[in-house]
């Protein structure tokens, strides 16, 4: 017999987006719930916060082109699992992200008990 085990994540669980720099670790988080103008500047089309971390300045979004950012991608991305959180209510189904589930963890000798 197998038996599998399935993470379903339900978009009322998508909290936010975080982005962390991948060289200092400096990381942006921003709230899907949020309605204000700080959220508002964060995903306008005109800010390019997303572009570069703000601590050591290493590119996040941009291309290898330098004149071209993908992070109109990601603002969108962000805008669209807010819309959908709101518009979910009036689906006839239910929009779940599949999600994988971690690797199950062995004992090792720290974690055993006596």
């Amino acid at each position: 017999m197998t038996t599998q085990v399935k993470t379903f994540i339900e978009l009322s669980d998508i909290i936010g987006l975080r982005v962390e720099c991948k060289k200092c670790g400096c990381a942006l988080s921003v709230g899907r719930d949020k309605d204000n103008e700080t959220v508002g500047a964060v995903i306008s089309a005109n800010n390019d916060v997303l572009a570069k971390c703000p601590a050591c300045h290493a590119a996040w979004t941009a291309a290898p082109n330098p004149t071209i950012l993908w992070d109109s991608d990601i603002k969108e991305l962000f805008r669209k699992l807010r819309d959908l959180k709101k518009m979910e209510a009036g689906y006839g189904c239910s929009l779940l992200l599949n999600w994988p589930n971690p690797p199950k963890k062995t004992k090792g000798l720290r974690d055993s008990t006596i």
